[in-house]
């Protein structure tokens, strides 16, 4: 390998004297994207180029972040060989897994060199088969960052991140990727591999794309033709798709992710024949909940009910199985400890584990959280309901939301006294437990006359109307009770 003697101005740093060539375009090139000040919108524009060792599973980048004036961050270094730091043109010592950066008056420029190599599928894939960061890859702001990726990749390979536009060109025996996106990101993901790109346009100037292995690349057509289904579905629901393109990623990893701009899902997973009636959906949906429209954590996690509950619930239902599916729900919540579960006021994320604990905020924050969303439908009615939705992402597309946000839209929708109904879905622990008592049935006038009493055992009475189907040699007969107690007293003739 020829190595160059280091450049003058970069004698004062702590890294060895001499470059390869593959290091000296990385260099370079990264100086021709390096000038942006940052968007007005945000606190920080960060240029990031990456370039990779396959056979050493390495990555080496740079990164270079423009924090706006006033603006301070700690930098997590978690996970990554930091070999220079340079801030505001004077070297800087890293030494920990963090970098603590104070405001200043005037704009500040930060720049850190580094590498990071994957050496566990916990930490990633960076291999011949394919590239795979999601987690520490880069250093992370503690606020969202408008970010400007560019990626020397193997000339086989195409890449994907969050972006609204995507272009390639030719460098000697690799390709430099390049991704523009406009809207500020607090995490940045990156794949790339051996793929095959598969392309068909929805409106708009907008395009779906499917990237699968040479090996699943016959499985394209029937995604992309859902994909795009499950796009003009939610966009007639909800509103505009917020981007400009859409991406169904195949990794080598068993993943099922949402990202802005594109989904990631394992190859074991693309390769089952019902992903494309059930998960997929769900994961485009996230493009409007959970990506255009952020989540205030601090409030608790509402997209996952949500997400679940258009999607999930409401494809069972189209199948004639929507009972079965919510009578899945509550099993899986009457299964775990109610403890553990705690409220869905409080539920966080939506990790997949075996975890005991999080199996129960699963079915808190997926389960009990779409029934929400169901009883609220049926409480409300449809034009109120969808109404509300599409209220709540033209109010909060591009922000972050809590529950008070959606309380808010139904509100603006036409909804009308649901402050209780919020109140005690998001906050209790329970469900409520139901029992009739003192059933008592007679005659009197040549009528018959049904008498009983509907008790609550709750701690705390939900406000709720119980429906009551009462059979007979006729037939049924369904009532709705209106229950506001701890019990009620009902007389039907």
């Amino acid at each position: 390998m020829l190595r160059l003697p280091l450049p003058p101005w970069k004698t004062g740093w702590r890294q060895k004297a001499a470059l390869s060539l593959f290091e000296l375009f990385l260099l370079t090139a990264f100086c021709l994207i390096t000038n942006a000040a940052p968007a007005a919108e945000t606190k920080a524009d960060y240029q990031l180029l990456a370039a990779f060792d396959l056979p050493a599973h390495l990555l080496k980048a740079t990164a270079t972040i423009t924090l706006a004036p006033g603006a301070a961050t700690v930098v997590r270094l978690d996970g990554l060989r930091v070999t220079a730091v340079e801030l505001d043109g004077v070297e800087v010592k890293a030494g920990g897994p963090t970098l603590t950066i104070a405001a200043s008056a005037a704009e500040r420029r930060l720049i850190i060199h580094y590498r990071k190599e994957v050496s566990s599928m916990a930490d990633g894939l960076i291999e011949k088969a394919g590239i795979d960061l999601s987690d520490n890859w880069y250093p992370q702001l503690d606020f969202p960052a408008l970010f400007h990726l560019q990626a020397i990749i193997p000339a086989n390979f195409l890449a994907v991140s969050e972006a609204d536009s995507i272009s390639t060109e030719a460098v000697p025996n690799s390709r430099l990727v390049t991704f523009k996106f406009s809207r500020p990101l607090t995490y940045l993901h990156f794949v790339a591999g051996p793929y095959v790109k598969r392309e068909v346009a929805f409106g708009g100037g907008k395009s779906l794309y499917t990237y699968f292995f040479p090996e699943d690349a016959e499985l394209a057509a029937d995604y992309l033709r859902k994909g795009k289904a499950y796009i003009r579905r939610y966009e007639k629901l909800i509103g505009p798709y917020p981007y400009q393109r859409f991406s169904i990623v195949e990794n080598r990893l068993p993943t099922g992710y949402a990202m802005p701009t594109f989904t990631l899902l394992g190859q074991a997973v693309v390769r089952l024949p019902f992903i494309v009636d059930t998960s997929l959906g769900h994961e485009i949906l996230h493009s409007w909940f959970g990506n255009a429209i952020g989540v205030d954590y601090s409030q608790g996690n509402w997209c996952e009910g949500l997400t679940t509950y258009l999607a999930d619930q409401s494809f069972a239902a189209e199948r004639g199985q929507g009972a079965l599916f919510r009578k899945g729900q509550l099993i899986k919540f009457a299964a775990v400890n109610r403890e553990l579960g705690g409220t869905i006021e409080e539920f966080k994320g939506g990790e997949a584990s075996p975890n005991p604990r999080r199996i129960a905020r699963r079915a808190v924050g997926y389960g009990k959280a779409s029934m929400l969303f169901h009883m609220l439908r049926r409480k409300v009615g449809d034009r109120v309901f969808f109404a509300a939705l599409r209220d709540f992402y033209r109010r909060m597309d591009g922000k972050t939301a809590s529950w008070r946000d959606i309380e808010q839209s139904f509100k603006n929708a036409g909804g009308s006294g649901l402050q209780s109904f919020f109140k005690q879905w998001l906050t209790q622990k329970d469900v409520p437990d139901l029992k009739a008592e003192d059933i008592s049935l007679k005659e009197a006038n040549g009528r018959l006359r049904l008498k009983f009493t509907i008790a609550q055992s709750n701690k705390v009475p939900y406000k709720i109307e119980v429906p009551v189907v009462i059979t007979n040699d006729f037939g049924q007969r369904r009532e709705t009770v209106n229950l506001t107690s701890k019990s009620k007293k009902v007389e039907l003739t």
